[in-house]
């Protein structure tokens, strides 16, 4: 059996870093205020898996049916954000943190069919804005270093308020015998929800003076975003000219669901992220549950303290 005991080439310098953290800890501030720069942050989740399916389920008619296709829905990439961090130190070098920041990301993309020389088009329009506010709570443990280096160790709590809002607007003409069909949905959601993570962080500060420094640190968060609810509304508008129209409209409050659902003529399952007044329970949909939006992942971010 192998022995958990720390191997003894670990040893010495685990005890050294140790030694260091608890010998050294930073001094000479109360508090401190960071401005970091957050470049990059990629969505993931239900999202844009939807929007990715939704665009294979287009191309898979097009090579079905023939025609031309144009245009294509854009996936959500989070702008590059700043976030503001109070640090209140407590006693030798353990201190509090108080963290936001801001992800936005709006995407609007279109695809259009025809075929038959124009006696046949559809297009389909959807829109997608996300709007996040995150927020930390947590501890840290910075040391010194020399040459004016700082080393700073934290961890705690990742809370995020979401705002999704989404349409989806579909239009379909065709000609036949002399005849014009049309019809046409328009659907419009605004989802909220909030969410309780973990993160852990490390950070790595050179004290330009005594009262300020340069920081660059990484951060893993753990974060998923589900249980959306929000108001909705849907109209849907059919026309068989010249003798027949209809219309039917509906408002109320939905909740985000994610699952598969079977497209009979192309006979295969396409991604859906939608909202629902109730639960989905058909025979074309499997493997139903609530929509996701995550926010984790690992960032890096660059900023200046200032120390108080």
């Amino acid at each position: 059996m192998k022995s958990l005991r720390t191997p003894k080439k670990w040893t010495a310098p685990l005890f050294f870093f140790l030694f260091i953290m608890v010998a050294w800890p930073a001094q000479g501030e109360s508090v401190s205020l960071r401005l970091s720069f957050n470049p990059n942050f990629i969505s993931k989740g239900d999202l844009n898996t939807w929007v990715e399916s939704l665009n294979s389920l287009w191309e898979d008619w097009q090579r079905r049916e023939g025609g031309t296709l144009s245009g294509k829905f854009e996936s959500i990439h989070y702008k590059p954000s700043f976030e503001g961090e109070v640090r209140i130190n407590l006693i030798y070098g353990l201190a509090l943190n108080f963290a936001v920041s801001y992800l936005s990301d709006k995407k609007e993309g279109t695809v259009r069919f025809q075929k038959g020389e124009g006696n046949h088009e559809e297009s389909h329009l959807i829109l997608n804005e996300v709007k996040a506010v995150p927020l930390k709570l947590g501890i840290s443990y910075t040391f010194s270093l020399p040459y004016q280096f700082n080393i700073s160790l934290g961890a705690g709590r990742h809370i995020i308020f979401v705002t999704y809002s989404t349409e989806d607007n579909y239009d379909y003409n065709t000609i036949s015998a002399g005849r014009e069909y049309s019809y046409s949905l328009e659907k419009d959601n605004t989802f909220r929800s909030e969410s309780l993570g973990y993160y852990v962080s490390v950070g790595v500060e050179y004290n330009l003076t005594k009262f300020l420094a340069l920081e660059l640190s990484g951060e893993k968060t753990w974060s998923k975003v589900d249980g959306f609810k929000g108001p909705y509304s849907f109209q849907e508008f059919k026309s068989w000219l010249p003798v027949n129209e209809q219309k039917y409209s509906e408002e109320g409050k939905a909740s985000l669901y994610y699952y598969e659902s079977k497209n009979n003529t192309l006979n295969q399952y396409y991604t859906v992220l939608s909202g629902h007044k109730k639960r989905p329970d058909t025979l074309d949909v499997i493997n139903m549950r609530q929509g996701e939006l995550n926010f984790g992942g690992f960032i890096l971010k660059i900023g200046i303290r200032l120390k108080i």
